[in-house]
This record gives structure tokens, C-alpha cells and sequence, in this order.
């Protein structure tokens, strides 16, 4: 039993230490998907501009794409709307009418009201002249995951969804170099979700250029499973700690 212990607790803390070394965490506060164009090639990133990572407020900081966790925190979960109509068709999140997904909204505040992240997508840092049309084109290539995402805007007569993976991938929709939008994001299921994001598009000059990056969300159904991690594992050496005294004192 005491060799169990010891097992569980040495692999609870080491998933915890792991985690922090390799990303962290984007709770609430507003950044970008950012798509920059450098040296000829797609920078695909997180620009933090007010974002709270790891506890730290940041107004003007850019993160590798796989040096952040978007944390979509329990505030998110609402009921799914009903469809109406023939114009409001929410069934490309991919669960029915009044069952709960997760959402990270589109409005700045309800995430500033929730808690949650206020998630752009922005191509400021590319000029006007770059390509064709100052135009670009974002695909959604791939999600690994437990559940369905999708990526929608409130409008009208109904949502405009650009990207659902429960009708499957890739995902295509048109964006307009140096500016920035918002949309919703939602999940259907707790987890960790992988998003491959695609940028192409035609140089003025001439020439096809495309670019991927890769972003996590943590979608968490109670407090965050990280922390949750971090003190099973912690509980869990400390009992085993006990143990020992408890053996060495027979």
C-alpha cells in the first residue's frame, strides 16, 4: 500500500511540475490569436494586451503559441439556445438545445463579467500591400480533443459560424490583414483541446505562403485540474510521509 502512495503522489507532482515548465496559463483579460507575416513566413502567436497570464497582467506582450494554456474556467458553461425559425442554428456547436457546453463569449463584458478570456484574432502587425486583396485565409485544421469546438460570431438573423468541427475539418473562412475581430469560442465537453490554426495567402509580388500553429485550451468542469493535481499530489506524499514515521516509530 505504502509503495501505491508513493507512486501515485511522485506522479501527481511530477505531471504538475511538467505542466508548469512547458506552458502557462491565460485566464482572463484580452489577447489575440495573432497572425504576423516576418522574413517571408506566418508568425502564429498569442498577444497578450491586457491578458492575465500566470498572474501577471500584460498589456503589450507576444507568447509562442505553445508557450500559453487558454483556461476556460466553469463561469463558461451556459445552456445551448434553440434554433428558430430556419434562422438561428446553433446546431453546428454540436450538442442540442439546452444542454450546457463551454463558451468563451465574444463580448468583452461578459468575459470581463465571467472571469474569462476576451479571445481575438488580429492581423494588425501585417501592412496593407502584403497580399492579394489584403486578405488572408484562416483555416481550422485539425482539433484534438474530448468534445466538439467551434468558433462563431453573434449576428444577424443568426450566428456565423467559421469553424465547427462536429461537421468535420478543415474549416475555412476570409480575414483582412491589419485588423483584429472577436468571436465565440465553444467546447463541448471538459478537457484539453489541441487547435491547429492555418494561415494562407497570395503575395502582392506573387507566391503562395501558409503557416500553422498550434493552441491548447484547458476546458476545466471545477476548480483548475492543474491545482487539483498539485495538492492530490502533495495529500498524497504527505500520507506516505506518515506512513514511514508511523514505521520506523514501531
Amino acid at each position: 500500500m505504502r509503495s501505491v502512495v508513493t507512486f501515485l503522489a511522485c506522479m501527481a507532482l511530477a505531471f504538475s511540475s511538467s505542466r508548469s515548465e512547458a506552458a502557462a496559463l491565460y485566464t482572463k483579460g484580452h489577447a489575440d490569436l495573432g497572425i504576423g507575416f516576418k522574413d517571408g513566413a506566418f508568425d502564429i502567436h498569442i498577444h497578450a494586451e491586457g491578458a492575465t497570464i500566470d498572474g501577471v497582467e500584460y498589456d503589450d506582450e507576444e507568447f509562442e503559441a505553445d508557450e500559453v494554456i487558454i483556461v476556460v474556467s466553469p463561469s463558461a458553461l451556459e445552456a445551448r439556445p434553440a434554433n428558430f425559425g430556419g434562422f438561428l442554428n446553433f446546431d453546428p456547436i454540436g450538442v442540442a438545445a439546452g444542454v450546457d457546453y463551454y463558451k468563451l463569449p465574444q463580448g468583452a463584458g461578459e468575459a470581463t463579467a465571467e472571469q474569462l478570456p476576451f479571445l481575438g484574432i488580429a492581423t494588425e502587425e501585417i501592412p496593407n500591400g502584403t497580399f492579394v486583396g489584403n486578405a488572408i485565409t484562416l483555416s481550422i485544421d485539425n482539433v484534438v480533443g474530448p468534445g466538439f469546438f467551434s468558433i462563431f460570431q453573434d449576428a444577424f438573423p443568426g450566428p456565423s459560424f467559421k469553424a465547427a468541427s462536429s461537421d468535420g475539418l478543415p474549416d475555412s473562412f476570409n480575414f483582412f490583414t491589419g485588423i483584429h475581430d472577436h468571436f465565440n469560442y465553444g467546447f463541448t465537453a471538459p478537457g484539453t483541446y489541441e487547435v491547429t490554426l492555418r494561415a494562407t495567402g497570395t503575395l502582392v509580388g506573387g507566391g503562395i505562403v501558409t503557416g500553422t500553429g498550434t493552441y491548447t485550451f484547458s476546458v476545466v468542469p471545477e476548480a483548475n485540474s492543474y491545482v487539483l493535481l498539485a495538492v492530490a499530489g502533495t495529500s498524497l506524499l504527505l500520507l506516505n510521509l506518515r506512513a514511514r514515521r508511523f514505521s520506523v516509530g514501531q
